[in-house]
């Protein structure tokens, strides 16, 4: 699997990329330089949930510079250097064209295998959406892969709103950088994060087109380790959704 950096230089992300760099085939790294590391507050917070906002962030900011320390080593990669806010501009777009998939898939948020790993679906669920994928003719190099938040939940429970508000820009990033043909939603939180949908039993299998993109709705895979018979039904929506980009793929061509 090739890996394509987004981050800033903060301490903190350059300690990632460059772990990420030792063991991953990265491929390229696009670097925002900041003035401030102090997020915008979401909007919709009461005082109190504003409040402990401002100060996970100041106090975080304090003590990762003294854990991380001043490094200004970065992976030794093509870097795609923007300025602040302009992360997913059309000069990052270009940068990484070449890059990109014709299905991107989104599930929920890392397990604690994937969390060590800095890899989505490495586990067992993982093994359900690999054998999918093969049973139609694709691998896991050939789409992408990444979940709504970015992060382990505590506990790993279902993220919340909050967290899920912080990884939205840079899933938004992730899917205009890449703009893929289909984009495949495994689960209800991936579904209802994205469309707002619920009842993912009655509406799994089914296209939704939506913002200029096309979404499709289907279980996560780890639902198939504890139900054998919705084993069954995910490959057969793998299958479905692999008609449908065919058709894309040929239409685009002709």
């Amino acid at each position: 699997m090739k890996y394509l950096i987004i981050g800033g230089d903060h301490p903190r992300h350059l300690h990632y990329m460059n772990s990420i760099a030792d063991s991953c085939d990265v491929v390229g790294m696009i670097l925002e330089k900041r003035e401030s590391f102090m997020p915008s507050t979401p909007v919709g917070l009461d005082v109190r949930d504003e409040n402990n906002f401002t100060r996970h962030f100041l106090n975080r900011d304090k003590f990762e510079r003294i854990y991380f320390g001043d490094i200004k080593k970065v992976p030794d990669t093509k870097i795609h250097y923007v300025s602040e806010n302009t992360l997913f501009d059309q000069e990052s777009l270009k940068f990484v064209e070449d890059l990109n998939a014709d299905v991107v898939f989104i599930g929920e948020a890392p397990g604690k295998n994937e969390d060590l790993h800095g890899e989505p679906f490495i586990g067992i669920a993982g093994k359900k959406l690999n054998d999918a994928l093969e049973n139609v003719g694709l691998t896991r190099n050939s789409v992408y892969i990444t979940n709504i938040v970015k992060c382990r939940p505590p506990k790993n429970r279902i993220p919340n709103d909050l967290e899920k508000t912080m990884c939205s820009d840079y899933l938004e990033g992730e899917l205009a950088i890449i703009n893929p043909k289909i984009i495949c939603l495994l689960g209800s939180t991936s579904y209802y994060s994205i469309l707002g949908g619920k009842e993912i039993s009655k509406n799994h299998g089914k296209f939704v087109y939506k913002d200029n993109r096309t979404y499709f709705i289907t279980f996560h895979p780890a639902a198939a380790i504890y139900n054998q018979k919705l084993g069954k039904v995910f490959k057969n929506d793998i299958r479905k959704l692999m008609k449908e980009l065919q058709k894309l793929k040929t239409k685009s061509a002709d």
